[in-house]
This record gives C-alpha cells, sequence and structure tokens, in this order.
C-alpha cells in the first residue's frame, strides 16, 4: 500500500473515531495519516477536532497549513472563519468566509453565505445580511437556516 492510500486510510479511521466521540484516537490517527502523506484534508480535520475541545488558534494553525498545501480547498476558509467567530473576532471571519465562498474546491458555499449573513445581521447591516442569506438559499435551496433567516430580516425591515 502507497502512502497516499495509508494517509487515506488513517484519515478515515479519525473521522470515524470523531463521530464516536474519541477525540484522542481521532487525533491520533489524523497525525498517522499527516506523517503518511500531508493533506490539506487531514490538516483541516485535525484542526476541527481541536476547535471540539475549544483549542481554536490550534485549529487556525492546522488551517492555515491545510491551505499552504491546496490555495482552492475552502473547508479550512470556512473552519478558520467560524473558529474567530468562536472567539468573538467576527469582523475578522468576514475576510474567511469571503474565500470560502470563491474556493473552487468548497462544495458548501452556502454555508460561508450563511456565516456571513449572520455577521452581518450582528452588525445590523440588513442589506448585506439579506444578500447573503439569498446567495446561501440560492446555492442550497433546501437550506432552511439561510431561508428562515433571509424572512426573519425581511420581516423586521418591514
Amino acid at each position: 500500500m502507497d502512502n497516499t492510500q495509508l494517509a487515506k486510510e488513517y484519515l478515515h479511521k479519525a473521522i470515524e473515531n470523531q463521530i464516536d466521540g474519541n477525540l484522542n484516537e481521532a487525533q491520533t490517527y489524523c497525525r498517522l495519516s499527516l506523517e503518511a502523506s500531508e493533506s490539506s484534508e487531514a490538516h483541516t480535520h485535525l484542526g476541527w477536532i481541536f476547535s471540539i475541545n475549544g483549542e481554536y488558534e490550534e485549529a487556525i494553525e492546522e488551517c492555515l497549513k491545510a491551505i499552504k498545501l491546496d490555495k482552492d480547498f475552502g473547508n479550512p476558509y470556512n473552519d478558520i472563519g467560524s473558529y474567530l467567530v468562536m472567539l468573538n473576532r467576527e469582523e475578522e471571519a468576514i475576510t474567511w468566509f469571503e474565500r470560502a465562498s470563491r474556493a473552487p474546491k468548497f462544495k458548501q458555499k452556502y454555508l460561508a453565505y450563511t456565516n456571513l449573513a449572520q455577521i452581518y445581521k450582528k452588525l445590523n447591516d440588513w442589506e448585506k445580511a439579506l444578500h447573503f442569506f439569498k446567495e446561501a438559499f440560492t446555492d442550497n435551496p433546501g437550506y432552511k437556516p439561510a431561508r428562515k433567516g433571509y424572512y426573519k430580516i425581511l420581516a423586521l425591515c418591514n
């Protein structure tokens, strides 16, 4: 088995352990994955594990490593934005969510749009909040939080 395949298997085991709530094992498997073959996905997932433990600065560092490996992978941009929000640094997070929304390899752009909308809502910038909620449910029509957020702001504006 080559290192890339081994790294993927370790990452799969990391995800399974994280889902089962075994964060120490998940972290171990992420590190094994990175040792076998460094990947942006493994760094991003390790960051996610750090964030579950409230270690947001460490999570951000892992995401930055992921971005260095693959600038087109959108997940670490969105995750950094989320971690900055958790650190009450919303205005800093805006740039990261914008980058996520433009990343070629990010399938959940609606998450970045919704995150932007939530920040602008908190900043009382209703126009931008409406814009990004609409972008979110245009990207994913079935994503109810975006649609609900949009109509809630519309109701407040009337």
